[in-house]
C-alpha cells in the first residue's frame, strides 16, 4: 500500500540523515521526490559542508607533548580531517594509550568541537608516576597485573581504590585470608595541585598463609564426598 511505502521511506530518510551527520556532515539533508503518481521515488542528497577541522585551540601543551606529537597520535590533520564522534573516541583512546606507555597513568584529553571549524583541545598529561609495592615477603612477579590504573581506557580516581580491592582479592585467593592492602600517593616533583612526578605505592600486609588441614561436609546426603572434594 502507498501509505505503508511512504512511511518506510520516511524512516529510511531519517536514518540516512543521521548516518550522514555521524559521518561529519552536520547539515546533510535527504529529500524524497515522488514521481509518476508515487510509483517512483527519487532520492536527492544535499550533503552541505563537511565538519572540517580547520584550526585548533590548545590548552595544556607541554615540552613532552607538543602540538605536532599530539596531532600525530590522535590522527588529526588540520584542513583535511572531518570531525565525528567516532574520531573523538578514537583520538581519546590513542592519546590515553600514549600516556599509559609513558607512565602518565592519570593522563587524558578532552575535545570541544565548535561546529565552525575550530577544535579546542584540552590536554591533561598528568605527572610521570612510578609504581611501587611495599611489604615483606611479597611475591613481586605479576603484581602489576592487578593494578587496573595501568590499563584503563579512561582515568578516574576510583581506580586507585580498585587497585586495593583487586590486590586484596588476589592475595586472599592465594590463602592470605588476613591480608590488608592500602595505597599511598607521594608527589616527588611539582606541587600537590600541579604535580610533575609522583610515586604510587601499594602497601601490602600479607599476614600468615592459611592451609586447610582437612575438609568436612555436613548435611550432604546426595553427592559422594569424593566428588565434592
Amino acid at each position: 500500500p502507498t501509505q505503508s511505502r511512504l512511511a518506510w521511506w520516511r524512516v529510511w530518510r531519517a536514518l540516512a540523515e543521521t548516518r550522514l551527520k555521524e559521518a561529519g556532515y552536520p547539515e546533510a539533508k535527504v529529500e524524497l521526490l515522488r514521481e509518476d503518481e508515487d510509483r517512483r521515488m527519487v532520492v536527492n542528497l544535499k550533503m552541505g559542508p563537511p565538519a572540517l577541522v580547520q584550526r585548533l585551540e590548545w590548552k595544556g601543551l607541554t615540552d613532552a607533548y607538543g602540538a605536532e606529537k599530539v596531532l600525530k597520535s590522535a590522527g588529526i590533520v588540520p584542513g583535511k580531517t572531518i570531525w565525528t564522534e567516532t574520531l573523538r573516541r578514537q583520538a581519546q583512546a590513542a592519546l590515553r594509550k600514549r600516556f599509559l606507555k609513558d607512565h602518565r597513568y592519570v593522563g587524558g584529553v578532552d575535545f570541544d568541537w565548535s561546529g565552525t571549524g575550530v577544535l579546542r583541545v584540552n590536554l591533561q598529561p598528568g605527572p610521570l608516576i612510578h609504581l611501587a609495592f611495599e611489604g615483606q615477603h611479597l611475591p613481586w612477579w605479576g603484581l602489576k597485573e592487578w593494578v587496573p590504573l595501568l590499563r584503563s581506557a579512561r582515568f578516574s580516581q576510583e581506580l586507585f581504590e580498585e587497585g586495593d580491592r583487586r590486590l586484596l582479592r588476589h592475595f586472599i585467593e592465594k590463602g592470605f585470608l588476613d591480608a590488608q592492602v592500602a595505597h599511598r600517593y607521594e608527589v616527588l616533583r611539582g606541587t600537590e595541585t600541579a604535580p610533575e612526578e609522583a610515586r604510587l605505592i601499594y602497601v601490602i600486609q600479607l599476614g600468615e598463609k592459611v592451609y586447610a588441614q582437612g575438609i568436612q561436609f555436613e548435611g550432604n546426603q546426595q553427592i559422594p564426598e569424593r566428588e565434592l572434594r
